[in-house]
Formats: C-alpha cells, sequence, structure tokens
C-alpha cells in the first residue's frame, strides 16, 4: 500500500529553460531544490511520483487563442527539466488539458497503487496545479 503520492505538473523543457534567464524561470528555479527534497523523500518511501507533462498535437485547438504551439508531443520539450532529476521508477504522464486527471489515467494508476492522499506542486499553479488538486 502507497497511501501517497506526488504529482508534479508542467516540470517540463519547453515551459522552464533556466538558461533562458527570464523573470519567470528565475522563480521557477527556487522552488527545484524543493520538489527534489520532496520527491527523494517520496521515493524513499516508496511512494509514486509522477511527472504531470503537457504534452500537445501540432494543431491542437488550444493554439487558437493566445497559447503559443509549446510541448509538442515527442519533440522532447513535453518531458521533465533534467534539474528535476527524474528516477527510472517515477512515471511520465502526458496530459493533452490542463488537468491531469483529464482524459488521462492517472485515476486508475493511484487506485492500482492504493493512494488515498496525493500532493501535487509544480508551476502554474492558478492553471494546472489547480486544476489537478481539483
Amino acid at each position: 500500500m502507497k497511501p501517497y503520492a506526488l504529482i508534479i505538473v508542467d516540470m517540463i523543457k519547453d515551459n522552464v529553460d533556466l538558461k533562458r534567464n527570464s523573470k519567470f524561470d528565475a522563480q521557477v528555479s527556487k522552488i527545484i531544490p524543493s520538489i527534489n527534497k520532496l520527491s527523494d523523500t517520496f521515493r524513499k518511501h516508496s511512494s509514486p511520483v509522477v511527472y504531470a507533462c503537457d504534452s500537445f498535437m501540432p494543431n491542437d485547438f488550444i493554439f487558437k487563442g493566445k497559447m503559443k504551439p509549446h510541448a509538442i508531443r515527442g519533440t522532447g520539450g513535453d518531458l521533465p527539466i533534467d534539474e528535476l532529476n527524474p528516477h527510472s521508477s517515477d512515471h511520465i504522464l502526458l496530459k493533452r488539458r490542463m488537468s491531469a486527471f483529464y482524459k488521462t489515467d492517472l485515476d486508475q494508476s493511484l487506485r492500482l497503487w492504493g493512494v488515498e492522499t496525493i500532493v501535487v506542486t509544480g508551476i502554474v499553479t492558478n492553471v494546472c496545479v489547480l486544476l489537478t488538486a481539483f
């Protein structure tokens, strides 16, 4: 039984580029050590670590508005940033919408693992992190 799971939302290469030196990336860099520490704690207790990653199709309707194309499936930009040191035991969840639960198998996986409580972290807390927590 693994009563806890960690879900790390949208900490992907197309969203975070620490070499860019933008204000956003500088803020994101401040949470990386905490996420790494949290991930290590979950792994130490054999609890699942899940990376919920934006992974869109090239012509997705979501790009018809203000959102620029990013995290295109298969480009590598939809994978976790290297600074998080993903382990082979971690789970990569490709998501096409804001919530990590919407039209993915996350709910079934958590039930299979016996998870009763999730901890959600990541970026864009007012959208994707929040909708995943909902």
